[in-house]
């Protein structure tokens, strides 16, 4: 059992997203993504074993709010056809296990962790994560008040950074 002290990333939903391969029956993003942005079909097998199901949902975020229940999912998930273009999953729990898996089996992905605070990007063999920040979403949860307004700013403005590099060794370390 591993034991963690200091601070671990614990969100409520997080929703990951990976690329099918092009094939020739779908070829609508044809050219639009980059080899490193696409899973190859061995990437395939291993997403399908950790629990990703085939999606329509081109974004990360739009997962939590799609028809599919993924608290409760179907016993038998949708069949991969040759017009699959993505595969999702959704956590309610640790976002990180998640990111972990997907960065040591080297797997192109993007997320939107904690509520959709953030989204995070990888592609295969990049050395890094790309960490990008939601404000809108984030105010969202503050409401629409004076007060909540205020709490808002004062938060976002303190040493802020929209966007950010982190690189793969870092994250597992601050995962260990």
């Amino acid at each position: 059992m591993k034991i963690r002290t200091g601070f671990v990333f614990n969100s409520s939903s997080s929703s990951f997203l990976v690329r099918m391969p092009e094939s020739d029956e779908h070829k609508l993003f044809h050219g639009m993504y980059k080899p490193n942005e696409l899973m190859t079909s061995k990437d395939v097998e291993a997403v399908l074993k950790y629990g990703f199901r085939p999606t329509t949902c081109p974004s990360p975020s739009q997962l939590e709010n799609s028809n599919w229940t993924w608290e409760n999912p179907e016993p038998t998930p949708p069949p991969i056809t040759p017009k699959t273009q993505y595969l999702g999953f959704c956590v309610t729990c640790n976002e990180d296990e998640v990111i972990e898996f997907l960065v040591q089996n080297n797997i192109p992905f993007s997320g939107s962790t904690h509520y959709g605070h953030q989204s995070v990007f990888y592609r295969r063999s990049d050395k890094t994560l790309l960490w990008i920040d939601n404000p809108g979403v984030k105010f969202e949860m503050y409401g629409h008040g004076d007060r909540a307004w205020s709490n808002f700013i004062l938060r976002r403005e303190k040493n802020y950074k929209p966007i950010r590099r982190e690189s793969i060794r870092r994250y597992k370390r601050r995962r260990a």
